[in-house]
């Protein structure tokens, strides 16, 4: 056994169990988003492939939870409901993977 073995077991956080104790930091979207401020596919691709490296949880990135003053690209906009679909795509692509995502 060496000191990093509970870094690969399963963990209990309030009622979500998570495979492991690996979480992905939340990192900026950067250009990834379209001219609506929402995820693209190459977004999702990013987020996917991630995920195949099976961490137990990923952090989005700069996220906008209230509208811009003029209209902007970043950070990704949850302000609107219009993103729901492309979130939810996101968001299912990566829980293929078993990794909890937010």
């Amino acid at each position: 056994m060496t000191k990093l073995d509970h870094l690969f077991q399963p963990i209990t956080i309030g009622k979500m169990q998570v495979k492991n104790r690996i979480m992905m930091p939340g990192m900026s979207a950067g250009m990834m988003l379209d001219e609506n401020a929402r995820p693209n596919d190459e977004m999702i691709a990013y987020y996917v492939e991630r995920a195949q490296c099976e961490p137990g949880m990923i952090a989005v990135g700069a996220s906008g939870v209230t509208p811009p003053k003029k209209k902007s690209r970043m950070p990704m906009a949850l302000y609107d409901d219009a993103a729901i679909p492309a979130l939810k795509k996101m968001v299912d692509a990566v829980h293929r993977y078993d990794t909890k995502f937010g």
